[in-house]
Parts: C-alpha cells; structure tokens; sequence
C-alpha cells in the first residue's frame, strides 16, 4: 500500500473514530440538558460538536484536497492551509469539490461553531465578558428561538424546559452536517478502495455515523426494559432471590421516580448519594459490598 493510501486509510480511519467520540458526547450532554440555564452545560455541548465535526471536516478535506497522481504536491503548505478552526471557512473548501447544499439552520448552526470556537472558547477568560451579553448561551437559544418559533426564558427566576421539538430540531440539524460530511467520505473512500470508514460497531463513533442516531431514545428505552424485566415475576428468578437476600442500604427520601431517574442519568444523581452516604455514617457502617451486581463475568441465573 503506497504510504499516502495508508495514511488515509488507518490514520484518517481513527481520526473518524475520534470526531465521532467528540459528536457523540456533544449529544449526550445535549440530551441531559433540562433547560438551558447552565451556561456550562451549553459550553461543554458546544465544545464537544465543534471539535467533532471541524475533525470530521478535515478529513474530507484531506481525502478530496490531495491527488494521488500529483508527484509534487506539497504537504507543508497543506498541512499549514489545514491549521483552521473555522468551520465555515473548513465546510467552502468541501463544497469546492462537492455541491452541498444545506438549509439555512445548518449554515447558521456551524457559523455558532466558528463563533463559539474562535471568540466565546476563552472569553470567560477576560475581564470583558463581565458586561457582555452575547455569548454561546446566547447565540445558541437565539438560534433554537428563530427555527424553531418559540421564546426560551433562561434566567434565575425562570427558565423553559427543553421540549421535544426543540430536541428533534437539533438532531436534524447536527445530523443533517455530520452525515452529509460523512457521507462524502464514504464516497471517496471506496473510490480510493480503502476503508477509512470501517467503524467497530460497538463505537460512539458506529452510533453517530453509521446508525445515525443523534439522540439516547434507544438507550434509555432499553434501560427501561431491563428495568422492567428484572422486576418480572417469572424472569430471572433466582437471580432475583439472589438479590432479595443481598444486604442494602434502604433509600425512602425522594419518590420512585426519582430514583430511577437517577438510575438512568447517573451525572446528575449527586443529591441521591448525598441521601445514601448520610444514611452510611448514621448508622456508622461502610458501603455494602455490591460488586458482583453488573458483572459480567459473574453468573447469579440459575445453572441449565
């Protein structure tokens, strides 16, 4: 394999991985956002998606900017061309070599990137941004506001839930980007007869680009159905006596919902500990040994 076709098939291969994992946890805060109160939430939403997709334009712009056949192609100058971290900028010189034509959202989606990237990154780091209202909270809730024709209050007296409308907006925008990038370089890829997008289907990266999914609908409905099948009373028997029998600490704070809820969103679960630990120390008593529930490789069904 001559070393430019390795290099696009291996090195660009864990790159798409890596842009993927960057995507994929862009969306999985989105998804544990109730509101868009917590500027550190959107921050660590943005921050995710922007180097993700900058990383997944890169690598169409690799795949497409440089010509095998091209002897005298100068990699210097490329690579410097390449040190950019404006997507806009990045997403023009894909569309040099492909007629992309995205919706307005989408142009405005990745000028919030380029913005956020290159202005709002480290603003918080300056004394100006005391007295500065525009910022990625800002811009992001302006843009749902206008696509989306509702008002967003996100203030300390009054702050709107996200709502499902909201949610499937931004799941068709961002997925709108990534797949069509994507989709890109596929095409290319299987010109040069490489495969630069084989994914492990276990990957963040397989979830994003491969199964398309931009929300978490899948996982928690599966949570809910494991859930659902151990409290079964014929499924699971023994592993369920099992249970029965093991010592636990008995939690009746908060309501059932409650605590499942935190048993599917384990960020935000620190209250719920907090009701556990206190209950450790009145009763002077470590953790109970639970170690063997979720292991894999301990077996607690009953032997065949």
């Amino acid at each position: 394999m001559k070393p430019t076709l390795f290099w696009k098939n291996f090195q660009l291969g864990k790159e798409l991985d890596i842009s993927g994992n960057f995507i994929y946890h862009g969306m999985f805060v989105f998804d544990q956002m109730d509101s868009f109160f917590h500027e550190e939430e959107i921050f660590e939403m943005l921050y995710n998606l922007s180097v993700g997709i900058e990383r997944l334009q890169k690598i169409a712009i690799i795949l497409y900017d440089h010509d095998e056949t091209d002897t005298s192609f100068n990699f210097k100058e490329f690579e410097k061309n390449l040190k950019s971290h404006h997507h806009c900028k990045l997403m023009d010189r894909i569309k040099k070599h492909e007629n992309l034509v995205f919706e307005k959202e989408c142009n405005r989606f990745l000028g919030i990137l380029d913005l956020f990237y290159n202005k709002f990154r480290y603003f918080g780091y300056s004394f100006a941004s005391i007295d500065e209202q525009k910022n990625e909270q800002h811009e992001l809730v302006s843009f749902i506001e206008k696509y989306v024709s509702v008002k967003i209050s996100y203030g300390m007296k009054q702050n709107t839930s996200i709502t499902d409308s909201m949610r499937q907006f931004m799941y068709r925008v961002i997925d709108t980007i990534v797949h069509s990038i994507f989709r890109l370089i596929e095409l290319k890829a299987y010109e040069l007869n490489i495969y630069t997008t084989e994914l492990n289907y276990k990957s963040k990266a397989y979830k994003i680009y491969k199964a398309r999914e931009m929300s978490f609908k899948n996982e928690n409905q599966y949570r809910k159905e494991i859930l659902l099948n151990l409290l079964d009373p014929i499924n699971f028997e023994t592993a369920r006596n099992l249970l029965r029998k093991t010592a636990y600490t008995k939690l009746n704070e908060y309501h059932t919902n409650y605590y499942i809820k935190n048993l599917l969103n384990i960020h935000k679960c620190r209250e719920g500990m907090e009701e556990l630990n206190s209950i450790e120390e009145e009763i002077s008593t470590s953790l109970n040994d639970l170690g063997f529930i979720g292991n894999e490789h301990i077996y607690i069904d009953e032997q065949g």
